[in-house]
């Protein structure tokens, strides 16, 4: 399997583009393969740092790396990590904030997928 990504859009053009070049380069007659080429999707883990500004303003979930998981809309990025914007809870009397966690610091993220306007 292979991913594709891209800080625009991947379209099918490309994963088929792609798919085509590598099968070109690899001889059926010496070894019996299956090759499937895609985009990586939404769910899977952002693991380059050029990823996070094209998805400003969606949501995102953080692990730290002393375990802290945050919650929030990815508002920007800079040189040195992201910022967040956290939502209020009323339960533990926290108002809306926002928050920087550097680069450093995260030890996993994802971009929350929803299905809201």
């Amino acid at each position: 399997m292979v991913f594709i990504d891209g800080d625009s859009n991947v379209t099918i053009a490309d994963c088929v583009k792609l798919s085509r070049f590598l099968e070109s380069k690899l001889d059926r007659d010496v070894n019996d393969f299956e090759l499937q080429v895609s985009s990586a999707g939404i769910d899977q883990p952002i693991k380059l740092i050029r990823q996070y500004p094209k998805n400003i303003g969606r949501g995102i979930k953080v692990v730290t790396l002393d375990a802290e998981t945050l919650n929030g809309t990815l508002v920007g990025v800079d040189a040195n990590g992201i910022n967040l914007k956290l939502p209020a809870d009323k339960k533990k009397k926290v108002e809306e904030r926002q928050v920087s966690v550097p680069f450093a610091n995260i030890k996993e993220s994802k971009i929350e997928i929803s299905f809201k306007k």
